[in-house]
Order: C-alpha cells, then structure tokens, then sequence
C-alpha cells in the first residue's frame, strides 16, 4: 500500500535501499517518527504502534484509524 500523504523527508523511493536493513519480524511493528509512513504501509504490519512529534498528523491517522468511511465519502 503506498503512504496516504506525502511527507517532507519520506522514504518511498529509498525502500528497496532500506529493506536490505529491516530484518523479519511477527511481532509488533513500532514507529516513533511515522511521518508518511512509507514503510510502515509497504510492510503492512498485523500489530503496529506509530507515533509522530506532528501534533496535527497524529490527529489525521486518528481519524483514518476511527471514522475511516466517513473520510472515504
């Protein structure tokens, strides 16, 4: 799946670079600086923690998260 948004600093184009590095895991998957999460949807984890310093981000995949079929109309 790719990101939902584009961010500044994003790593959709350095996957294939960053993938060699991501060892495989079946736990859960814990992101401190989401961002766009490029990697977090290419992975597509089962159990997933993500977090960002952008107050307003947070807030946006809040709300995916909770009223995702409201946002899709």
């Amino acid at each position: 799946m790719k990101p939902m948004i584009k961010y500044r600093g994003g790593k959709s184009k350095e996957i294939p670079n960053i993938m060699w590095h991501v060892p495989r895991f079946t736990g859960r998957y814990i992101e401190p600086f989401f961002g766009g999460g490029a990697l977090f949807f290419y992975l597509e984890p089962r159990q997933a923690i993500i977090n960002d310093i952008n107050v307003k981000l947070m807030k946006f995949y809040r709300g995916v998260r909770d009223d995702y079929s409201n946002l899709r109309k």
